[in-house]
């Protein structure tokens, strides 16, 4: 069984911040995020998404942010042009993803319902 694996962070620089890292299942992770932003439980969501990875024709971190994007959960984004991590030889980009919450916050209340009558029958 595969499990899907994303890290979210708060940022220690903003408390508007959550920086997301080791994204697996992109459509799955999405609503992870939608999870740890707008479960009863967990308050006041963040402004702004953090993503980063190497600087690859495709990875899933690239997919994660073309999908929030095509599906109208950001309101404007920024991506860095690839520079060189000193540490590893790598190629990195970061991306900042400003969240639309009413539309994100509303797709999340939908496909909570759909999972969980999924998972009911």
């Amino acid at each position: 069984m595969q499990h899907t694996r994303i890290n979210m962070t708060l940022s220690s620089a903003s408390c508007g911040l959550m920086e997301l890292s080791r994204i697996s299942e992109v459509d799955d992770a999405i609503y992870q995020v939608a999870c740890r932003l707008y479960h009863p439980s967990r308050g006041d969501p963040v402004a702004a998404l953090i993503v980063s990875d190497i600087a690859t024709n495709e990875n899933s971190t690239k997919n994660f942010v073309n999908l929030f994007k095509k599906m109208g959960f950001c309101q404007n984004s920024v991506t860095s042009t690839p520079v060189e991590n000193p540490k590893t030889g790598n190629f990195i980009f970061v991306s900042v993803l400003n969240i639309e919450h009413k539309t994100f916050k509303k797709w999340y209340s939908e496909e909570r319902v759909r999972r969980l009558s999924k998972a009911g029958t």
